[in-house]
């Protein structure tokens, strides 16, 4: 049998010293702490997701960032799911801070088991935040497209590794 209800807890940190970078961001430091929940097996379904994130550079106030959402979905379909999108947020940056109410909606679609598709828009403190993703796998390749708009820090980007490169090279 399957579980009803997946979850995740996690926790990333990234400690950057750079040599050579200016003085302030020589030495920066970056903490998520991330909880999912969700349950969509039948056609009502409904995640839950909680994102705090603190990037620290030196001699500089921390920048904090945390999210809570929740999203009550509804499959029309095996292969089609909709949701909506609600919860807060609380953003404390070096010059400002914000904080506020998010919304949004989104669809994930597996026209064949082969492909998927997944898309979300969301009205965030800076405007539209989007996310779409399309992957189909052939029997000789895997493709792969992601566009999105979100924010992010320096640490972060430093310990992104970019799509199709070899971990073990990289």
């Amino acid at each position: 049998t399957q579980a009803a209800t997946d979850y995740e807890l996690r926790n990333d940190n990234v400690w950057t010293n750079l040599s050579g970078a200016p003085i302030n961001l020589n030495n920066s430091r970056y903490t998520s702490f991330i909880a999912r929940a969700s349950n969509t097996l039948s056609a009502i379904g409904w995640s839950f997701d909680y994102n705090y994130a603190d990037t620290r550079f030196n001699n500089q106030d921390p920048i904090t960032q945390q999210l809570v959402r929740f999203s009550p979905s509804y499959a029309f379909t095996p292969a089609l799911r909709v949701f909506a999108r609600g919860g807060y947020e609380d953003n404390q940056f070096t010059l400002t801070e914000s904080r506020g109410a998010i919304y949004g909606v989104g669809l994930t679609w597996n026209p064949t088991p082969r492909t998927s598709v997944t898309a979300d828009w969301e009205h965030r403190f800076f405007g539209s935040s989007y996310n779409l993703l399309f992957g189909h796998n052939t029997a000789l390749t895997a493709w792969n497209v992601s566009v999105s708009r979100d924010i992010s820090t320096y640490p972060q980007q430093l310990a992104s590794i970019p799509a199709g490169a070899s971990v073990q090279a990289f």
